[in-house]
């Protein structure tokens, strides 16, 4: 038993081709993939089209098709959706999303091969959206039995593009008004560096890129706390003759969290983290020691998943990760002033 899964991919990049016509090849069989074709499909309508820049006078590709057959999923056990051509099966959102994930690795280990055969360089891997299970920016699909054969000429695709704005019809977004460009003053909104490494967080969770998901949200952590302890940066403070403080500092670069976020915080403001928020305290103590063991070891392994409490790293375990970096950081911003910064601070307002 298995499923055909048929897809049509918008690449993100443009591979170049020897001729204008489509080339294809089969990947060897593993225990995911009892076949698993590529097809590298010519551009020669965009060629034509005047839009395109006469630099793109190459032959070149910026769609692919994946016919793959995979073992662990059963065509049996999803309802069929059917068709005046052909039937197809509705796969769940959770099975659709994996399975996905499953082609993505065997299909970017190929397209390193050609990378580094043909020295042809893209910035970024074919990523996937965890929440709509799409690889690429545009993705057609259908699921079939194995034992079906389909004309290339008559399918009929179910489609999803990778549109986060679109797509994921999130409700906290608020929509570009007239009031809202009115209201623009041309006042400089400032981006701290912790602000720039959770938004590129944010963006490696969307793209199930997990390593750099966790680098980064280490980041973000690290750079915000060092901001909010030192001299002249959120707002004015006089700690700089402080030499139990710049002695803390010293020997906190082994242990970020429970230096910073607990002894100098009690230090600076007579309260840390761990006291007003075990939880986000000990999330942030998960997200380096995932982040330690990608820089010593290279991985993330089920040996550091166990070692913080989880089973995997998936989308919504690691969204959770990024909400509570986010709520401690809020948490942080919310404790009060002491004295002594009070001082600094009256003449211009804290960040």
């Amino acid at each position: 038993m298995s499923i055909k899964l048929l897809t049509k991919i918008s690449l993100p990049y443009l591979l170049r081709l020897q001729f204008p016509e489509s080339i294809e090849t089969e990947l060897p069989v593993d225990d995911n993939f009892s076949f698993f074709k590529i097809v590298f499909l010519p551009n020669i309508d965009e060629l034509e089209n005047k839009n395109f820049s006469p630099n793109y006078n190459e032959n070149f590709c910026n769609t692919i098709e994946v016919e793959a057959v995979l073992n662990k999923y059963h065509h049996i056990n999803y309802s069929i959706e059917k068709s005046s051509i052909y039937d197809t099966y509705n796969v769940t959102t959770k099975d659709r999303t994996e399975i996905f994930k499953e082609v993505r690795v065997k299909l970017n280990h190929f397209l390193l091969y050609i990378s580094k055969s043909t020295k042809m360089f893209w910035v970024e891997d074919l990523a996937i959206n965890p929440l709509s299970g799409v690889i690429g920016t545009h993705t057609d699909f259908i699921f079939l039995n194995p034992e079906h054969k389909v004309n290339m000429n008559s399918r009929i695709w179910n489609s999803i593009a990778d549109n986060f704005m679109v797509d994921l019809y999130r409700n906290k977004f608020q929509p570009i008004s007239e009031k809202l460009l009115d209201d623009y003053k041309g006042n400089y909104v400032v981006n701290f560096t912790w602000v720039t490494y959770i938004n590129k967080a944010t963006k490696a969770l969307y793209k199930s890129e997990f390593e750099e998901f966790i680098i980064y949200c280490a980041i973000a952590a690290e750079s915000f706390i060092k901001m909010f302890v030192s001299t002249g940066t959120l707002y004015p403070s006089k700690f700089e003759d402080d030499i139990v403080l710049d002695k803390l500092i010293s020997i906190g670069k082994n242990n970020m969290v429970d230096t910073y976020y607990k002894v100098i915080l009690k230090y600076l403001y007579g309260v840390n983290l761990l006291e007003l928020n075990q939880a986000l305290f000990n999330n942030l103590k998960d997200i380096f020691n995932l982040r330690n063991d990608i820089m010593h070891k290279g991985i993330m392994d089920e040996n550091s998943f166990k070692k913080v409490g989880i089973n995997d790293l998936n989308f919504e375990q690691a969204s959770l990760y990024l909400n509570r970096l986010n709520q401690a950081i809020e948490t942080c911003l919310k404790l009060p002033l002491t004295k002594v910064q009070q001082e600094g601070v009256s003449s211009s307002g804290r960040s």
